[in-house]
């Protein structure tokens, strides 16, 4: 049995180890993560990807938009990408939204040329959503973040009409 426990705890260092500790702390530090994702040789879009659905996933759609405000702060060649990542937060929402969960809203949903709300509304054709679930969700955003964003309803209502 002894046997056993050292054989998982030199296979969880080697792991750790190899990975650079990324998939059991992908961002101890967000700077060290982020230029870690930069480095060369490293699949970028690919990493930067991974840290920003993991702040989703354990920490909410905030956290998410604060990753990926702060990594386009600092990694200027991301701005060709975060739309893209953009869009799968808003897939994120969609699930969320159409599953009863509310979740809290950033007022960065705007930021990388509103691939939040196209990554939102892709979700809600895809998935088989109707205009009213589209308009609830407005709705929704409206009543999250008019105080920061006091065009958000207009603006989400006037892309739904538009789409």
């Amino acid at each position: 049995m002894r046997a056993r426990y050292l054989y998982f705890g030199c296979l969880t260092i080697l792991v750790t180890a190899a990975s650079g500790g990324f998939f059991f702390a992908p961002y101890v530090s967000t700077a060290a993560a982020i230029k870690r994702c930069a480095m060369p040789k490293t699949h970028t879009a690919q990493c930067y990807q991974e840290l920003i659905s993991t702040a989703a996933e354990h920490e909410g759609l905030v956290a998410a938009f604060e990753l990926l405000s702060e990594i386009y702060s600092i990694d200027t060649s991301f701005a060709t990408a975060c739309h893209g990542n953009a869009h799968e937060l808003g897939k994120i929402a969609y699930e969320d939204f159409i599953n009863g969960k509310n979740p809290p809203m950033s007022d960065k949903t705007s930021y990388c040329g509103y691939g939040f709300y196209h990554g939102f509304l892709e979700e809600l054709i895809v998935s088989g959503g109707t205009l009213t679930d589209a308009k609830d969700f407005c709705a929704y955003l409206e009543s999250q973040l008019s105080s920061s964003l006091p065009s958000i309803g207009y603006s989400c209502f006037h892309g739904i009409m538009a789409s």
